[in-house]
Formats: structure tokens, C-alpha cells, sequence
């Protein structure tokens, strides 16, 4: 999400020219980028192998990239909402988020869920729709060719291409609160199962005002 400000953390060994044994220091810099990558952050791993040529050291340096989860916002703003209701309760998704990444992940059976699927949850230009009919196209024609055939299901078919299955849908009392993308592109890959964080409750600070109990 463009707007966003990310982080890189840059990992690197520093080689003393003094140090004769070959021994490195371990330097932790915090480099802050503004609107760049669509990802909340980034960790660059530059590892260093010492070599000794003739008494003198040669570093070499591998970077390895891994990505993290878009920029995700505290919580939802006019103009930038994520919304789910469940029993009359109003959950910012975005604050939900943020308060349940200390709960522990386990792996549910995507047969489990499938049936979630059918429901209505998802709209396009002409109306609601289900995330089972987009994953039976993609299935059926590939993500390209759906998007072409289909533009009116562009959006959601390009956010289940991008999901990352690494991250754990959230569910409560057994509805998908958040993840349903994800759970679409685990249908399609043919996995038999996904990551969630289980809730047995929602954060008070996740429901919208109007919804907070007194």
C-alpha cells in the first residue's frame, strides 16, 4: 500500500583491517524508506565469508530478501476501511490485526471452510458474488486468462493471486473474520490446509465505536 512507510533492516558483518583471526563484529543499522515497496518491511541478511589471500581479508557478501506483509494500517480510516460483522458485532479488521499477533498459529483443514465459500460475502460492479465462483474460474482458465475473460472480478482475482499464504487467516467462533483471499488461493493451489489464528473472543479495542460495550 502506497503511502505506507517501511522499514529495512540491514544486517551486516563489519571486518576489522586489524583483525588478524578473522573475527566480526555484528552491526544492526535501521535504514527508513518513505512510499517504496508495497511491503511494511524488508530484512536484507548480508553475510559475510572471510577468505585469506596472502594476509589479507576479502569479504564477501550474499543479500537475501524476504518480503513481509503489506503496510497494514492501525486501524481503519475514512477512505481506508476493512470491515467485518459477525452477530451484530462491527470489527475493524485492521485493528484485529494488529491486537492478535501474539496468538499462537495452527493449521485447519480447508474442507472445513470450503463451505464459507458459498457465501455472499464478496461483491463486484453487478453485485454480490461468491469467493466459490471466482475460485471455479481460476481453477478452470488460470488467474490471467479469468481476469481477462472477467474484469468485473479483476480485483478480487488479483488480491487471491497475491495472497500470502504465509499468513494466518483469522477466525472466530469458525467464521473467516480475515483471510478469505487467502483461503480462495489455498483452494486453488490445492493445499489441504492453512494457517489461522483461532479468536474465542474479539479485542474490545477491534469493535467500531458503536458496537463497544458499555
Amino acid at each position: 500500500m502506497l503511502g505506507y512507510e517501511s522499514f529495512v533492516w540491514l544486517r551486516f558483518l563489519t571486518i576489522s583491517p586489524s583483525t588478524s583471526s578473522g573475527q566480526a563484529a555484528l552491526t544492526v543499522e535501521k535504514i527508513r524508506l518513505k512510499n517504496k515497496a508495497p511491503y511494511e518491511a524488508r530484512e536484507i541478511y548480508a553475510k559475510h565469508r572471510l577468505k585469506s589471500t596472502l594476509g589479507s581479508y576479502t569479504g564477501y557478501m550474499a543479500e537475501e530478501i524476504k518480503p513481509l506483509r503489506h503496510a497494514v494500517p492501525m486501524r481503519s480510516i475514512p477512505g481506508d476501511t476493512h470491515t467485518a460483522e459477525h452477530r451484530g458485532l462491527r470489527i475493524d479488521v485492521y485493528r484485529l490485526i494488529h491486537l492478535t499477533q501474539k496468538i499462537p498459529e495452527s493449521e485447519i483443514e480447508i474442507e472445513d471452510l470450503q463451505h464459507q465459500m458459498g457465501d455472499f460475502c464478496w461483491t463486484d460492479e453487478h453485485g454480490p458474488i461468491t469467493p466459490e465462483f471466482v475460485v471455479h474460474i481460476c481453477q478452470e482458465i488460470g488467474y490471467e486468462k479469468a481476469s481477462t475473460k472477467y474484469p468485473s472480478l479483476a480485483q478480487h482475482i488479483d488480491k487471491i493471486k497475491n495472497s500470502d499464504l504465509s499468513f494466518p487467516i483469522i477466525l472466530y467462533k469458525e467464521n473467516i473474520i480475515d483471510g478469505m483471499h487467502r483461503l480462495a488461493k489455498a483452494a486453488i493451489e490445492n493445499h489441504t490446509r492453512v494457517k489461522a489464528r483461532v479468536l474465542d473472543e474479539i479485542p474490545e479495542d477491534a469493535l467500531l465505536p458503536q458496537e463497544k460495550k458499555s
